[in-house]
């Protein structure tokens, strides 16, 4: 029949695993059940419950038992392959595999490869590893021809399961025909589904016929089988079927010897469920798991809530409320509060589970009766109580224990609005009692453990650490008496050195024998183990309980120190009552002791190396003197070898350019010299001072002395315009190749250093090739320092300037000294070496540093290491450095300050000559007084930078506080202070320097001062 539309077809799958529902299964087991009524075959059932499964959920939350659903559904699946096998999910945690055509012997061996497929079943996401999860399986096989029997081979193996689980879990329990067969009777037993509980029930009231129980399964050899399907013996039977007569000698070979058969009721099996149980239950008490099957099949005669079928209507939907929960509940009911549970309230329980049902409440919980009487007085009178955390003392396997439970009682009234029992919903929480109580107590211990701690650290000696242990350890906990002992060499007597005691307590400081002390005492303390006694009266016998209440002592814990199998040291608190010692106690002292003995061992230690540094202290001290000695005269040699190299190569230099100008300026005085020749000696003269200054700059920029002029540039478009540069310096045989970033990267030079300094390497490379290889100039940008020269690197981002070169490459034995000033690898006349010795000053200065690779015969590379900086903006200023500025002055008043009087002289005579009105002061003492207050008498100050007294920089910096409007012009060869702090915003003039330079920064200065005169001047 097409469904009607509109309406959803009903689902036969299950959502979770995929496998068929419920209602999937009740289809397919009436199709199988009408083949086998033609066919004869038998049919077997396994229903497969997995065990605990509360206790996965309840842990691990339900996502992980959704998880142990599906892989427990995946194994099911593969355990069976015929077409015509079933496996479904009928419940929460419940399956069911329908097996057509199939005897018990066979399904006996689907459920053994069950078992053995579930071991391998693990949820690593959970932590549930193979073999954690385990399964029941209640099996039930009936004859193909016997229909009516439909609705008992189901409950057959329902109530086989339920066995199953009675019996230890992780089985199979088996219901077997007994000798049905084919020819087994049947009737109009017609099969039916509940529309309200979708449950197989029969139509009929008939009982279940020829079943008896197959238990410890699946180990074959606790069963006997015949060839003959069905007869089997030496089993225990149950209440829901009859017993199985065999025939002759079956029976009386597989039954135990002196036994009846009626003798093989199981008597530690669950109450007694009787044959004569209807085989139909009320509605209310369907699933439930366990405790449904449980209340389905329990003989209600003797208990004192009587049948099911006469509980109130209240009691019915109680029952029905809690075992459809997986909550623990339990419901007390009538005047003798008879007791009825669901599967989570078992696991509580314990032992007391499964005789509990039924019973009355106040037997069960006989214990702690006292403690939830008032409770319950007030759930029967009407009002609800709720309980948190409440201690409890229970029994539940043979043993008290205390426990923690979160419960409420709530009054159950009856039609009439009276109470005729009480429901109680309830959690265990003495595991998160407990877990809380000892975190609280862990972290007493750690505070009182770091607080010990810190007052004994600074401590030195030994009986000052163990005083400040005593007596903190027995404030703590409350006791009369801490103290500390050091055993004799024979084991026996003692010595306790120090104690700590309470007001009232006496000290036990003295010596003594551990024998006196009992033989308790001996046995533990001598095996290392801590000896524990909560009231020696008690548990000591008289003389030796005597020994310890002679000296004050009721309880103890004495803690043993143990050194090469030797007793050596003893830690002990004492209490003068008797006194339960707790686990926190044992684990305090327990630490405590190790950590003091721990101490004192390193503080004996520090003594001992102390003694023994003093012994060592003075030959060191010898010994280090005299190496300092002789590495103070090593240095002094290496640098007057130095210097001596550094003075004998600037001598030399300087000579060859002093005899140039000698030369010409004594052509130059002759009367009757021709202009030509004038002029060529007077552009030698110039020629010969411009290398004498860049000499003079690569020393000082070796030096690191070098006075900078940093500006932000594009390091990349510089090297770009520079390559042209190379490749005329290089020549036309050397290839020059750049690699550089397509990204800007921005550095902070000085711009002709740095260009120097390319220049430099750039040479230095040609002349290793020879004239003729490939040069690369390459760029890396937001790179880091590497370590250089024993030099540690820095994290950067630095831009590195490297030049490759495919020459000879650099001996090992000589890289550690290309850098060095004056020396040089070439022929006389082919280098002063002190290139890259510039490029190395450069560097440092620059804030990087400079690193060189060579391999020989393939070449060299100098890597120059630059810190990045960010890109910044024009500035407003430069507008007016870019305008022309004339040559000559304009009658501006320039006070030169100059303390060399040559020096003086001279510039005094080249600024008149250009224009200018000067006036000459000798130290920046004069020259504030010449300025006065105002300075109005003057344009410009042009100072000296190096001169005794006030400096010209330090002249400058007073001057641009007194007077901002009034620009200054420093002038130097050399300052340490220019090179460290740079020119501080001041116009710089390098010596030696020329009459146009002076006229043009003067110009430049005085256009700051006056912008409007210069933009004049400019137009």
């Amino acid at each position: 029949m097409k469904p009607t539309a509109g309406l959803r077809p009903l689902r036969v799958t299950d959502t979770l695993t995929g496998l068929p529902n419920r209602r999937r299964f009740e289809q397919d087991f009436e199709r199988v059940l009408k083949s086998a009524q033609r066919t004869g075959k038998p049919v077997s059932l396994l229903v497969v419950d997995a065990d605990h499964f509360k206790r996965y959920n309840d842990r691990h939350g339900h996502t992980v038992g959704d998880a142990v659903l599906k892989v427990l559904a995946r194994h099911l699946s593969e355990s069976v392959h015929r077409p015509d096998d079933l496996v479904a999910r009928v419940g929460g945690e419940e399956f069911v595999v329908m097996l057509p055509d199939t005897d018990a012997d066979g399904a006996l061996r689907i459920a053994a490869k069950i078992h053995q497929a579930v071991t391998t079943l693990d949820v690593p996401s959970a932590g549930i590893g193979a073999g954690a999860v385990t399964v029941s399986i209640g099996l039930a096989t009936g004859p193909g021809a016997a229909e009516e029997q439909a609705e008992a081979l189901y409950r057959a193996a329902d109530a086989a399961l339920y066995e199953a689980k009675a019996g230890g879990r992780n089985q199979t329990r088996c219901a077997a025909p007994a000798g049905g067969g084919r020819g087994a009777p049947h009737g109009r037993h017609l099969i039916r589904r509940d529309r309200t509980s979708r449950r197989l029930s029969d139509a009929g009231r008939s009982e279940p016929r020829g079943f008896v129980m197959l238990s410890g399964l699946p180990d074959p050899a606790r069963r006997q089988r015949t060839a003959a399907p069905g007869r089997y013996a030496g089993l225990p039977s149950f209440g829901f079927c009859r017993l199985v007569t065999f025939i002759g000698e079956d029976w009386d070979r597989a039954r135990p010897t002196g036994t009846e058969p009626d003798q093989h009721v199981n008597k530690s099996s669950p109450p007694r469920m009787t044959e004569s149980a209807t085989p139909e239950f009320p509605l209310f008490l369907a699933g439930g798991g366990l405790m449904g099957a449980m209340m389905r099949c329990y003989d209600w005669s003797g208990s004192p809530l009587g049948h099911p079928d006469a509980w109130p209507p209240c009691l019915r939907s109680t029952v029905s409320l809690l075992l459809g929960s997986r909550f623990p509940m339990f419901a007390a009911f009538g005047p003798q509060l008879g007791f009825l549970y669901n599967d989570a309230y078992a696991e509580i329980l314990g032992g007391k589970h499964p005789a509990a049902l039924g019973g009355r409440f106040r037997d069960i919980w006989c214990e702690i009766w006292t403690d939830i009487a008032p409770l319950i007085e007030k759930a029967l009178a009407g009002e609800p109580t709720w309980s948190a955390d409440m201690p409890l003392t229970m029994n539940r396997r043979g043993y008290d224990e205390l426990t923690w439970f979160t419960f409420s009682y709530s009054p159950v009234r009856d039609e009439h609005g009276e109470v005729a029992g009480m429901f109680c919903a309830c959690t265990e929480t003495t595991g998160r009692v407990q877990a809380e109580a000892a975190l609280r107590a862990n972290g007493a211990r750690l505070q009182f453990l770091d607080q010990l701690g810190k007052e004994t650290a600074r401590s030195t000696d030994a009986d000052e650490i163990l005083a400040t242990t005593t007596r903190m350890v027995a404030e703590h906990l409350n006791l009369s008496n801490c103290a500390y002992a050091d055993m004799d060499p024979d084991q026996n007597g003692f010595t306790i050195r120090g104690d700590w005691a309470a007001e009232g307590s006496p000290s036990i400081v003295g010596h003594y024998s551990l024998a006196d002390f009992g033989r308790r005492a001996v046995e533990d303390l001598g095996a290392g183990r801590p000896l524990v006694i909560n009231d020696n009266l008690a548990e000591l016998a008289p003389e030796e309980a005597a020994t310890f209440q002679a000296i004050g002592i009721a309880a103890t814990i004495c803690m043993p120190l143990v050194k090469d199998g030797r007793l050596t040291a003893l830690m002990a608190i004492h209490d003068r009552v008797s006194r339960t010692w707790s686990d926190y106690d044992l684990a305090l002292i327990t630490e405590v002791t190790e950590r003091s003995w721990a101490h004192i061992e390193r503080v004996r230690a520090v003594a001992k190396l102390e003694a023994l540094n003093a012994t060592l202290e003075q030959r060191v001290e010898e010994r280090t003197s005299k190496l300092v000695e002789t590495e103070a005269v090593l240095r002094q040699s290496q640098k007057l070898e130095a210097v001596g190299q550094l003075t004998g190569g600037v001598a030399h230099d300087f000579n060859n350019l002093l005899t140039i100008i000698r030369s010409s300026v004594d052509f130059l005085r002759r009367p009757d010299l021709p202009d030509e020749r004038k002029f060529r000696y007077l552009n030698a003269v110039t020629e010969t001072v411009d290398r004498a200054s860049k000499l003079t700059s690569q020393l000082l920029a070796f030096a690191r002395r070098q006075t900078l002029k940093p500006e932000t540039l594009d390091v990349g478009a510089r090297l770009r315009a520079i390559g042209d540069l190379l490749d005329t310096v290089t020549g036309a045989r050397i290839k020059v190749v750049t690699d550089l970033p397509d990204q800007p990267c921005f550095i902070e030079v000085d711009l002709s250093q740095f260009e120097t300094a390319l220049v430099n390497m750039a040479v230095n490379a040609r002349d290793a090739m020879d004239g003729e290889g490939t040069l690369t100039l390459r760029l890396e940008c937001c790179v880091p320092l590497p370590p250089i020269r024993g030099h540690a690197g820095a994290p950067g981002p630095f831009a590195a300037v490297s030049l490759g070169d495919t020459g000879c490459g650099i001996p090992s034995d000589l890289l550690s000294r290309v850098f060095e000033p004056f020396f040089t690898t070439k022929e006389v006349g082919k280098g002063t070496g002190l290139g890259l010795s510039q490029v190395f000053g450069f560097a440092k200065q620059s804030g990087g540093d400079v690193k060189v690779e060579s391999v020989l015969g393939q070449g060299t590379t100098f890597t120059l290491y630059l810190p990045e900086v960010q890109p910044e903006a024009s500035v407003g200023e430069h507008d007016v450095e870019a305008a022309e500025v004339d040559l000559g002055g304009a009658g501006q008043r320039v006070l030169v300050v100059e303390d060399n009087v040559e020096v003086g002289r001279f510039t005094t005579q080249i600024l008149e000559d250009l224009g200018y009105a000067t006036t000459w002061a000798g130290n920046a003492e004069e020259a504030l007084d010449k300025l006065g207050a105002s300075g109005a008498d003057f344009d410009v100050v042009f100072s000296d930078v190096v001169m005794p007294g006030m400096g010209g920089i330090e002249l400058a910096k007073l001057l641009r506080r007194q007077l901002p409007h009034l620009p200054v012009v420093l002038a130097s060869g050399y300052s340490h202070v220019l090179a460290q702090e740079g020119s501080h915003g001041f116009e710089l003039l390098q010596k030696p320097y020329s009459a146009d330079q002076v006229s043009r920064v003067l110009r430049r200065a005085l256009a700051r001062k006056h912008p409007r005169a210069a933009s004049r001047a400019k137009s």
